[in-house]
């Protein structure tokens, strides 16, 4: 890893617009950095993603949160709720409406920073069609101004590709891969979604490794690095 020398526990903040963004950008690699480098993680979701396009459908923030709360026991490997809700953090902003937030959804992500105080944090590219992923990336980006934090831009289903320069890729393992892919599916409620599907997501970094000229089982995940300190 060429981040930080791997005998440093890193403390990691990953931030996301909604429940399963995370996951599906950068779950192989929170695993790896909780295997390989016994990393401290914290995830910040800035809302419980309720939206959906398909008319008449809702989904409940409690669900939402639970499975949120799932998935961050098994990316970490908690043994229970209670230890998992102290690596969660909720910001409740409305979904599809982060453009509103103001100045509020830069505020939380200080506090947050200066809680946890993170060597690394992931957050969203900067070109993506969701407003609320662009809106996450620019709240990350003011939050963490005079920060000495690495700063990586992790991929999601709606990230344009044609505008996305990764520079740092993870390989994932069996273990890894299972992993993101369990995540994924505690998020229970957003099955019925192409880009959640394991044959999506296997595709999809699969891609990336098949880019690279690597073997055709190898897996990656791909980030844009921001800001990356030696330290």
């Amino acid at each position: 890893m060429i981040i930080m020398p791997r005998t440093h526990r890193p403390t990691v903040l990953s931030i996301g617009a909604h429940p399963d963004d995370i996951e599906l950008g950068c779950g192989g690699f929170i695993s790896r950095l909780v295997r390989d480098c016994k990393a401290k993680v914290h995830l910040a979701i800035m809302t419980y993603g309720t939206h959906h396009w398909k008319k008449g459908k809702v989904f409940q923030e409690d669900d939402r949160a639970k499975e949120a709360l799932q998935a961050v026991r098994i990316l970490l490997g908690t043994a229970t709720d209670k230890a998992a809700q102290e690596h969660l953090h909720l910001g409740g902003f409305k979904d599809c409406e982060l453009a509103n937030a103001g100045h509020a959804l830069i505020a939380f992500l200080e506090d947050l920073i200066d809680l946890v105080k993170p060597d690394i944090i992931l957050t969203h590219a900067p070109r993506d069609l969701h407003d609320d992923h662009r809106q996450t990336h620019d709240a990350t980006l003011s939050a963490a101004r005079g920060t000495h934090a690495a700063i990586l831009f992790y991929q999601t289903a709606s990230t344009i590709p044609n505008q996305l320069t990764p520079t740092f890729f993870v390989q994932l393992g069996q273990e890894e891969f299972e992993k993101k892919i369990l995540a994924l599916g505690a998020h229970s409620s957003q099955r019925d979604k192409d880009f959640m599907s394991h044959t999506q997501v296997t595709k999809t970094a699969e891609a990336w490794a098949g880019f690279h000229h690597m073997d055709g089982d190898t897996k990656l995940e791909a980030f844009s690095v921001y800001q990356s300190f030696w330290k």
